[in-house]
């Protein structure tokens, strides 16, 4: 029934709806087509909602306009506004670069008069259309246009440390490694973002500042994640793509990194659910909401365009994420080395702040956790000279744990120094003995003016030659 007393069907309440009505009087049981009433007998009262709306007619749904957003638009989020259609039950929101609006990026039932999307800079054309039982009408101004054009700004990518799974599980904030939408992979990469002192601020555990590169229904993933063109850089601060053209062919000038800073050899799978130039494949696991099927991974390391798309994986399995979003200012540097080659010095590239260098021969170890850094009497130098105003003079760095019963280790001592030399804060690790327990501990050396950090090993008599492993050091510049 279309409207009330309607029991045929054919949206006008008339002479025709009496005669069924008549014809079906005291019939009983659900689904009935003249039980206007709704108590599942046709009786008096079905005869009371056809009189009651006599003459009543459906129409479809009335005109309405396209209102907004207007002109040209300098932030990624807006919302695309109408005007109420009288009648309709529901819209068709279409959202297309092309200006017939075929080949839409997005394609969907909507309830209300507005839809809040996020895109990436480029000229958009808007369809919507107004429904109801009676039919379908099209906005006036279908085909609607605006532009976004957001500045360039450099841009940060990584790729988790963490492997995740799917998860047929709704969880928001997500639930440890899984996530069920595409909102979930953006708070896990924010929260990552957020742990590697990549954010300016302090996170609210709210807003989403760095998001996932998969794609969703039929919008690819560089959409979906409204990635922005500019410079591209790793977490270390090296340079992996000049421009989006770049970052999508494949071939980075560097290796993108964890967001820890750490580089990820051999073959790395990486949630995408993408097609080689980043368009959406068929495959998402149903837009990452199931464990069955497959879905499409690139492989970190693979050439070209196989970091986008290598082969189907399990929609079962484990993978990482690629992370992106806008470089922000007065972030962590942060350096860790469980990824360098064990008994190597510290490569030179790990100089990427101006003015920064690790003195001395810092040498990764094979400690009981893989390699760590070993410090060996040597210091962490600025090379060049800097005022308080222009160094927060802020360090922070972790020790990893030592299981019970494995070997002893070295402790050191961490001095805070100025140009000159005199000590103005440090930090004693004291040295674990063989069969004892560190537990994994994280320390922060704010020292408004120092300019050099030193690291003096402290020997272990009961465990000569231990190592003194550091899983990662934080150093924040202005």
């Amino acid at each position: 029934m279309t409207i009330p007393g309607d029991y045929n069907g054919d949206f006008q309440v008339d002479a025709a709806d009496y005669v069924i009505y008549r014809d079906t009087f005291g019939q009983t049981g659900p689904g009935l087509a003249a039980d206007g009433s709704g108590n599942e007998i046709i009786d008096q009262a079905d005869y009371d909602v056809w009189r009651a709306h006599f003459g009543d007619v459906l129409n479809a749904p009335g005109a309405f306009t396209i209102t907004g957003p207007l002109g040209v638009q300098t932030q990624n989020a807006n919302t695309v506004t109408w005007t109420p259609s009288e009648g309709a039950t529901s819209y068709r929101f279409v959202l297309s670069q092309q200006p017939n609006v075929s080949a839409p990026l997005y394609d969907e039932i909507v309830a209300t008069n507005s839809r809040p999307i996020e895109l990436q800079n480029g000229t958009y054309y808007v369809g919507i259309t107004a429904i109801n039982a009676a039919g379908m009408t099209q906005a006036t101004n279908y085909a609607f246009s605006y532009v976004i054009d957001v500045p360039n700004e450099d841009q940060l990518i990584f790729v988790s440390s963490f492997k995740y799974g799917v998860t047929a599980t709704s969880n928001y904030p997500p639930v440890s490694l899984t996530f069920n939408t595409t909102e979930a992979a953006d708070y896990h990469c924010t929260n990552m973002a957020s742990n590697a002192g990549l954010l300016a601020e302090p996170w609210d555990f709210q807003s989403i500042h760095f998001k996932a590169m998969l794609s969703v229904a039929t919008v690819s993933l560089e959409n979906r994640a409204t990635i922005q063109d500019g410079v591209f850089y790793n977490a270390v601060g090296w340079i992996v793509a000049m421009d989006k053209v770049d970052l999508f062919a494949g071939n980075p000038l560097s290796p993108i990194t964890t967001q820890n800073g750490a580089v990820l050899s051999g073959v790395q799978g990486v949630w995408t659910g993408a097609n080689a130039d980043g368009s959406a494949a068929s495959s998402k696991c149903n837009n990452w909401t199931v464990t069955t099927g497959t879905v499409n991974a690139g492989n970190l390391n693979g050439t070209g365009t196989n970091w986008l798309f290598q082969a189907g994986v399990p929609c079962n399995s484990t993978q990482r994420l690629y992370c992106v979003g806008t470089m922000q200012s007065n972030a962590y540097h942060t350096f860790t080395f469980d990824d360098l080659t064990v008994g190597t010095t510290v490569p030179a590239t790990y100089n990427s702040i101006p003015g920064f260098t690790f003195g001395g021969s810092w040498n990764v170890s094979n400690d009981t956790l893989g390699g760590q850094l070993t410090t060996t009497g040597n210091y962490v130098n600025l090379t060049q000279p800097v005022t308080t105003a222009a160094w927060t003079g802020d360090l922070k760095f972790s020790i990893p744990t030592l299981a019970a019963g494995a070997a002893g280790l070295a402790g050191f001592m961490v001095n805070a120094k100025n140009a000159g030399g005199t000590v103005l804060d440090s930090v004693t690790i004291n040295p674990v003995d063989p069969g004892q327990l560190r537990p994994q501990a994280q320390f922060h050396l704010p020292v408004a003016g120092a300019t050099s950090y030193e690291f003096v090993r402290i020997e272990n008599p009961n465990a000569p030659g231990a190592p003194a492993p550091i899983d990662s050091l934080r150093i924040v510049v202005p």
